[in-house]
């Protein structure tokens, strides 16, 4: 009872307890005695444990075989005890392996990385396939092995990265003696799992969905740090366009100018996705990039075009600027600073030149107040 519904050992010292079991062994089992709180927290405790161990046997046994993750993530108690759980989880299910209580740690990386091993060797790295944990700034510092998001597109990119990185290990496996026992589990699965791996055109297609995704991951990468990137939210997305049909066009054997079926799927789902989550807001932070207006920007590509000449760009950049700036006298000046900006009226005769070399939080600090108050 006090192990299955989790009731707390000091209820055992309760009077209103104790005095319950005395009535029913007034009526059932005469002389019976309840459960003391020393046996519950010590003896009785431990037997528990090893009938615990026990059933669990089967299932540890099976790691050795089948492989195990290790499965951490931080809590707080009802007493408010900051708590670190380490779990195995395997298909069968999770295993609790410990709690740790980090009350009066100081939980840096090191600390992080020192539980993380601890937990390695207590289970046998010989068993463990990886480490998933929680997507913490302390936990990527650790770096316990590797971390796969929750994100679906992530997740199949950061394992088809795995696999390639581990090709020679896979294939080993696949032709030695320990697979050729295994393949009695299930045969079928095991001899298609085999011609894939040594397969050279499976490899050659994971490379391939690898080089036309890869744009799309690091623009991913890009977005999601701690850092100011909303200015550059609007180039990245085109760029990355871009770059994902030269892999497929290049893939395909195609002219920039001909038709290629796949990517027509593939861009529609891109701008369908930027379409819902591209705002006016997003145009004027690239409109008020200043390396979008400089030479060295505009001479990389020819299809690049600074953000004043583009249509789409300016009607939004206008909507943008006639809901933040209401009063009409105020939004003309805007207007007007807007053009010198973009024309390259610059009082400072260097600004010409910082628009490339500075960051534009730094060009706007510097050449901003002086030049274009209002804007």
């Amino acid at each position: 009872m006090f192990y299955t519904n989790r009731l707390p050992f000091h209820f055992a010292r309760n009077p209103n307890y104790r005095s319950s079991y005395a009535y029913a062994t007034t009526y059932n089992i005469l002389g019976y005695v309840p459960l003391r709180y020393n046996a519950l927290r010590t003896t009785l405790l431990q037997k528990e444990r090893g009938n615990v161990e026990r059933l669990l046997k089967p299932i540890k046994d099976s790691w050795i075989a089948n492989g195990v993750s290790i499965v951490s993530d931080g809590w707080s108690d009802p007493q408010k005890r900051p708590l670190i759980n380490i779990m195995a989880a395997l298909d069968r299910g999770l295993v609790f392996i410990k709690a740790i209580d980090g009350s009066g740690e100081f939980k840096d990386k090191h600390f992080i990385a020192g539980v993380l091993k601890d937990a390695l060797n207590e289970i046998g790295h010989e068993k463990v396939v990886q480490v998933i944990i929680d997507n913490t700034s302390v936990i990527k510092f650790a770096r316990a092995l590797i971390e796969v998001a929750n994100t679906r597109f992530s997740s199949v990119v950061v394992m088809l990265k795995k696999l390639k990185l581990i090709k020679r290990c896979l294939q080993a496996i696949v032709i030695s003696d320990q697979w050729a026992a295994y393949r009695e589990d299930d045969v079928g699965k095991a001899q298609k799992v085999k011609e894939m791996i040594l397969s050279d055109c499976w490899w050659d297609i994971v490379d391939y969905i690898l080089e036309f995704i890869a744009p799309i991951y690091d623009m991913l990468q890009i977005a999601d740090t701690d850092r100011p990137c909303f200015h550059l939210v609007y180039e990245i997305w085109d760029s990355m366009i871009e770059k994902v049909k030269a892999a497929i066009y290049r893939h395909e054997g195609l002219e920039d100018d001909e038709y290629s079926s796949f990517f027509n799927v593939v861009y529609d789902i891109l701008i369908d996705r930027w379409t819902k989550n591209c705002t006016p807001l997003h145009c004027l932070a690239h409109s008020l990039n200043p390396n979008y207006y400089s030479i060295e920007w505009l001479s990389e590509n020819p299809k690049c075009i600074a953000p004043h000449q583009d249509h789409e760009i300016s009607m939004d950049r206008s909507n943008c600027l006639e809901r933040y700036f209401e009063d009409e006298s105020e939004l003309r000046v805007v207007k007007i600073e807007f053009a010198a900006f973009s024309g390259g009226r610059f009082p400072s005769p260097d600004a010409l030149t910082d628009r490339w070399a500075l960051q534009p939080l730094v060009c706007w600090q510097y050449h901003g107040s002086s030049s274009f108050p209002t804007l």
